[in-house]
């Protein structure tokens, strides 16, 4: 087992987002009086050593993990008031910006609006409900929306990432005319629409339409309550999301296009310079989701090692992807799909190498099968506890859906580009998106199948926080034990099981 100074870009990352945690329980306005006090003593005392140096020793490394620390504690304070505003009470008039197209309910519209305020305060992100009718149809990302109405915390799971949400009646809102924001990102939005307009064109409509737009350009807003729910009682949730498999397809297929001479020389760093070129602007086009600009991190380092020759490390890469993506964007540690994402690339990076050393499957197909199925379980272990807390339920059946999901996911999406590049030609990519309906046609039928299984999703009880802080606590105990075989961590995983058991009974 490696020591954690084996992994410089983690021993950054662990105590920034401990700083991060820790400055949600602490008060904000007493502790930045002696933040950024400490904050110089520090750079100062550290600009007196060299990495490296003798003088250093362990009060350098006592001082970088302070500095990491505190550094996370300033950007928690940013993200907290970013992600966490205080709603008034009364009834106010608002006024936000449409930053998604208008996603239809069962009996209402879904409109998802940043930057919400009002007179003298500002909030952030806010779903809003409205009856169905022409004018919700009509919004489109960039417009301005006036709302009257009172703004609560969001209770769905499906609103988790809202700051909060409220329904309006007809006359109790309206789009301002001559308000328009015309951002870039709303343009590429724009963009992506008449992407999935050209899908519709070739033929595909209703759920394939609503999948391919998930998984090749990022748009969602087609997806209904029913489509999502089958995904999740199956457990296969995450291929509704472009995330580091859909980049893996994407990134396999284009180095394929590449001659067998480009592998070796200056000519391997030219075809990973364009390659890792189209990703990050496919990246941008469909809206810099966390999942991808993490695979993209991690992707970019690994191609420079490949291209220097030199060993990349998948716990290193993980953790500078933390690193960037909270240095940039300090709210995110609060998105769900930030956590669930690191969380299951964490699981596979730590526990797919112990679980595949279990069987030395012979045969090619045979092989692929364990492998997919190593991954799927580290995957899981990672997100389960927090995916538990979040939305109470769990998929029995998650490794039968990733066995056979995954692969028709593969055809999927490599259809779904393929049609693009023979779009010259109408016959042949009429014929093309016909497969491909047929594909997710398919795919959507298993899942059915699989949700429709009785027990398919169980529904346990972990909603108080400290059962998952426990159970990660576990699998970290369980980690070191089956990687170094220390009885002690074995021993501490049982306690913390025993505690957890006995907590009920002493808390009645």
């Amino acid at each position: 087992m490696h020591n954690v100074t084996y992994f410089p870009a983690l021993r950054l990352a662990l105590p920034l987002v401990a700083g991060m945690i820790v400055s949600g329980s602490v008060d904000g306005a007493g502790f930045l009086c002696w933040l950024l006090p400490l904050l110089a003593a520090c750079c100062a005392a550290l600009s007196v050593y060299v990495p490296g140096s003798d003088c250093g020793g362990p009060f350098y490394g006592v001082l970088f993990y302070g500095m990491s620390f505190l550094c996370g504690t300033g950007l928690g304070f940013i993200g907290d008031g970013e992600a966490a505003p205080e709603w008034p009470a009364e009834a106010c008039v608002y006024r936000g910006v449409a930053c998604d197209w208008p996603s239809e309910r069962e009996r209402s519209v879904r409109l998802c609006l940043e930057s919400v305020r009002s007179d003298g305060f500002e909030g952030g992100e806010v779903y809003l409900y409205v009856p169905k009718d022409s004018a919700a149809r009509g919004v489109r990302p960039g417009d301005c929306v006036e709302f009257y109405g009172v703004v609560k915390r969001p209770d769905t799971a499906y609103a988790v990432n809202a700051d909060g949400s409220l329904w309006c009646g007809s006359g109790r809102w309206h789009t301002v005319e001559g308000a328009r924001s015309c951002r870039l990102r709303f343009r590429m939005m724009e963009l992506r629409r008449k992407a999935v307009e050209r899908y519709r064109g070739w033929g595909l409509d209703g759920d394939e339409l609503a999948v391919v737009a998930a998984v090749a350009l990022g748009d969602r807003h087609l997806l209904d309550d029913g489509l999502r729910g089958t995904y999740s009682m199956s457990g296969a949730s995450h291929l509704l999301a472009v995330s580091g498999l859909h980049v893996g397809i994407l990134y396999s297929v284009l180095l394929a296009l590449f001659p067998a001479f480009m592998a070796v020389g200056r000519l391997r760093t030219l075809k990973e310079v364009v390659v890792l070129s189209a990703l990050w602007t496919y990246a941008f086009l469909i809206g810099m989701p966390v999942s991808i600009v993490r695979t993209l991190v991690m992707f970019s380092l690994f191609a420079a090692g490949r291209c220097t020759e030199r060993e990349s490390s998948s716990v290193n890469g993980l953790a500078v992807a933390a690193v960037v993506i909270l240095a940039v964007d300090p709210s995110a540690l609060h998105d769900v799909g930030f956590r669930l994402s690191f969380l299951a690339v964490a699981g596979i990076v730590a526990f797919r190498p112990l679980i595949s050393g279990l069987l030395h499957p012979q045969g090619r197909v045979i092989s692929v099968l364990w492998d997919m199925t190593t991954v799927s379980v580290a995957a899981q272990m990672g997100t389960a506890p927090l995916g538990v807390h979040l939305f109470s339920d769990f998929p029995m059946f998650f490794l039968l859906t990733n066995v056979v999901a995954i692969p028709m996911m593969y055809a999927v999406v490599v259809l779904a580009l393929a049609v693009w590049c023979v779009s010259w030609c109408a016959p042949v990519a009429g014929a093309v998106a016909r497969v491909l309906a047929l594909s997710v046609r398919a795919e959507n039928g298993f899942l059915e199948f699989v949700s429709g299984i009785p027990g398919a999703s169980v529904t346990l009880d972990m909603a108080d926080g400290y059962k998952v802080w426990m159970a990660y606590a576990v699998m970290v105990l369980l980690y070191f034990y089956l990687s170094a075989r220390k009885t002690k961590c074995a021993v501490v995983a049982a306690g913390v099981v025993a505690v957890w058991c006995c907590l009920p009974f002493v808390t009645e």
